[in-house]
C-alpha cells in the first residue's frame, strides 16, 4: 500500500454521525477495535462490527475503490474535535498509515488494507415480517418499552439484574416492544406505536441492539425494521443513512463457543477447529479438545476440556481404584472410564473464561504425568462381571421355604353375598 489513496473530505455531519456511532463500541470490550471504510455504489460506507451487531454508516460520494481497516482513535480523535473543524477532515492512506488532515492540523496512525465487509441481506420471502416507522417514533418505541426503568441501579449488588432480552413484536399496523424489569425487583414494560407493516410475528432483541438503534436513530428518516419467521437470528433496521444487522438472542452455546474462539485466537497455541465445532490444542504432543455442552433443562453451559489417555483400557480393579483416588485428591481436574477409553478434563463455566488458556495447560500437563502411571493398569485383566443365581420354579431359598408359595385362601364371610 504505497501509493497516496485519498477516501475524500468527511463533512462535519458525516463525521458527526460516525463518531456518535463508536460509543456504543467504545463501552463494550467485545468491539473488534477497528472500522472498515469502503467504497460501494460510489459513496463511502463506514462498517463497524461486535459480536451483537453490525453498524453501516452510508456517507458522501467518493471516488477511491477498495477497503480499509482503520483504528477507531483515526476517527475518534478529528470526531471529539468535529464542531471546530472548518472544511471538514480529509483521510489519506499511505504506506499502511492514514492521516487525518484538519484544518488545525494533521495526525497519522497505522492502518491496513482488507476485504469489503459482507453486509447480511434478508431474502424475499412471504416469511420476512416487515415493518416501517419514523425515526421519532422509533426512538420513542424503543426508550419507552425497552429503555433502562429510571428506579432500576445498575451499581447495586443485592443480585439484582437487567434482562437478557426485549421483544419486538410486529402485527395489524402496530410495533410493539416490551421488556420484564422484575430480575431488577421492578416492573413490566410495553410501548407500542403505529406503523406500515406486512406479516406478524414476535423475536427477541438483545439489549446491545436497543442501544444502538438509540445510539445511530436518525429522526427525520422512516425506518424499517424487520426480521425472517425461518431464520429469527437477526433482526434488521435500515434507512437511508444507517444499517443495522443485530443477532437475536443466540443459542448459549453458540455464544460460548465464538467467546473460547477469540480466547484461542489472542492466545499463542497451536488449535484448529474440527468438523464437529470443537476446537483442538496442540501441546507438547498432547492433543487437549475443548467441547460445549448444555444442559437438558435451562441455558447453562459448559466448557469442557479434556483428553484421551489410554484407549482400549480394560475395566480392572486397580484402573478404577486409581481413578477414584485421583478424582478424590483432586479439586481441579477428574478422570473418568467410557467406552473403554479413560478420559482426563475439566469443565469451566461461561463466568470462569479467563482461565481457559490455564485450564487447557494443566489438563496437558496432568495427562503427561498420568499416562505413564495409568498405561500398565489399563492393561490388567478386567473384573468379572458378577453372575446371579437365578431361581427357578419351585427352588426353595435359603430359609428352607417354597419360594413360590400359594397364596393363603380367602374366605368369604357368611352374610357376603
Amino acid at each position: 500500500m504505497t501509493a497516496r489513496i485519498s477516501l475524500g473530505i468527511v463533512d462535519n455531519t458525516e463525521l458527526e454521525t460516525v463518531f456518535d456511532a463508536l460509543w456504543p463500541f467504545r463501552m463494550s470490550d467485545e468491539t473488534k477495535g477497528h472500522i472498515t471504510v469502503f467504497a460501494s455504489n460510489n459513496r463511502r460506507h463506514w462498517h463497524l462490527v461486535n459480536r451483537s451487531y453490525t453498524v453501516t454508516i452510508v456517507g458522501d460520494t467518493c471516488d477511491f475503490t477498495g477497503a480499509y481497516s482503520l483504528p477507531l482513535t483515526a476517527v475518534a480523535n478529528v470526531g471529539r474535535q468535529v464542531g471546530a473543524l472548518p472544511g471538514g477532515v480529509e483521510f489519506v492512506v499511505e504506506n499502511d498509515f492514514v492521516t487525518t488532515i484538519t484544518a488545525l492540523g494533521t495526525h497519522t496512525i497505522p492502518c491496513a488494507t482488507t476485504t469489503v465487509p459482507e453486509i447480511p441481506q434478508l431474502r424475499t420471502s412471504t416469511r420476512v415480517v416487515r415493518a416501517k416507522v419514523g425515526g421519532k417514533e422509533l426512538r420513542m418505541l424503543l426508550l419507552a418499552g425497552a429503555g433502562m426503568p429510571f428506579e432500576f441501579n445498575p451499581f447495586r449488588d443485592d443480585n439484582t439484574s437487567s434482562p437478557d432480552f426485549h421483544l419486538l413484536e410486529i402485527a395489524d399496523g402496530n410495533i410493539t416492544v416490551s421488556s420484564d424489569w422484575s430480575c431488577g425487583g421492578l416492573y413490566n414494560m410495553t410501548s407500542k406505536v403505529t406503523a406500515t407493516t406486512r406479516g406478524r410475528g414476535t423475536v427477541k432483541m438483545v439489549p446491545d441492539f436497543v442501544d444502538a438503534l438509540a445510539t445511530c436513530s436518525d429522526a427525520d428518516a422512516e425506518w424499517t425494521l424487520a426480521f425472517d419467521l425461518d431464520d429469527p437470528s437477526r433482526v434488521f433496521a435500515w434507512c437511508p443513512k444507517f444499517r443495522i444487522v443485530c443477532n437475536a438472542v443466540k443459542n448459549p452455546v453458540t455464544d460460548l463457543r465464538e467467546r473460547v474462539q477469540e480466547i484461542l485466537e489472542r492466545s499463542k497455541m497451536k488449535w484448529k477447529t474440527t468438523d464437529g465445532g470443537r476446537f483442538h490444542v496442540l501441546i507438547d504432543d498432547i492433543t487437549v479438545r475443548l467441547d460445549f455442552l448444555q444442559r437438558e433443562q435451562g441455558d447453562e453451559v459448559l466448557l469442557r476440556i479434556d483428553t484421551v489417555l489410554e484407549e482400549q483400557a480394560n475395566e480392572s480393579a486397580e484402573l478404577l481404584r486409581e481413578i477414584n483416588a485421583h478424582n478424590a485428591s483432586s479439586n481441579m481436574t477428574r478422570l473418568w472410564l467410557s467406552h473403554a477409553t479413560v478420559m482426563l478434563g475439566i469443565d469451566v463455566t461461561r463466568e470462569h473464561l479467563s482461565v481457559v488458556e490455564d485450564r487447557v495447560s494443566l489438563v496437558a500437563s496432568e495427562a503427561k504425568r498420568l499416562r505413564g502411571l495409568l498405561s500398565p493398569l489399563a492393561a490388567e485383566a478386567a473384573i468379572a462381571p458378577r453372575r446371579k443365581k437365578r431361581v427357578t420354579r419351585g427352588d426353595e431359598g435359603a430359609s428352607g421355604t417354597d419360594v413360590n408359595q400359594k397364596r393363603p385362601t380367602r374366605y368369604r364371610p357368611k352374610n357376603e353375598a
